[in-house]
């Protein structure tokens, strides 16, 4: 059975790469990462190839606390 997984990010690719890996196939993700963030292109281009990623967003501004 599938199972989806919600992540809403600002920073700390690193940390979201290890959390999309440590799911086996039966896991989809959906991402939204601020688009407030000072994070580089190249980076956000490799987490929404990964097979796992259904979907990537920076469509919006996330206000935090």
């Amino acid at each position: 059975m599938k199972q989806a997984i919600l992540i809403s990010g600002y920073k700390n690719l690193k940390h979201i790469k290890q959390i999309i890996d440590f799911f086996n196939d039966d896991f989809v993700f959906y991402i939204h990462i601020d688009r407030k963030s000072k994070l580089l292109e190249s980076e956000l281009l490799e987490i929404n190839r990964n097979r796992k990623v259904a979907f990537f967003s920076r469509k919006y501004i996330t206000n935090w606390g």
